[in-house]
């Protein structure tokens, strides 16, 4: 009897950590800054932490954008770069954008206040 117990406390033990594996395969976030001196979010804008083997992936799907890093911290500034740099590429050429990137420009020129 004693077997059984301690084979199925095993059992137990290893599904709890499969299961807890596959519940941190992503992650939704809220963002509230892009650590930037020149802009700012007026509201923060959502991401999802995907969680592979040896990387993490911060993505946004408004604005189809991701970062990466071995930490949620890396991927996470890694994607605010991207961002930043996305809004500039943006804004510098405005006149002359296609109808999917306007959209985008839309909602990051509502999102992002220039603080200079």
């Amino acid at each position: 009897m004693r077997e059984n117990k301690n084979i199925s406390q095993v059992v137990n033990v290893k599904s709890r950590k499969l299961i807890h594996s596959l519940t941190i395969i992503s992650k939704p976030i809220l963002i509230y800054s892009l650590y930037n001196e020149n802009l700012r979010l007026q509201n923060p804008i959502s991401v999802n932490l995907d969680y592979d083997e040896n990387i993490i992936i911060a993505y946004n799907y408004d604005l189809d954008v991701f970062g990466y890093g071995e930490t949620e911290s890396e991927a996470l500034n890694d994607l605010r770069r991207t961002i930043v740099d996305l809004y500039l590429e943006l804004k510098e050429s405005q006149n002359n954008l296609d109808i999917n990137a306007k959209k985008i420009w839309a909602y990051l020129n509502n999102i992002v206040e220039e603080t200079n």
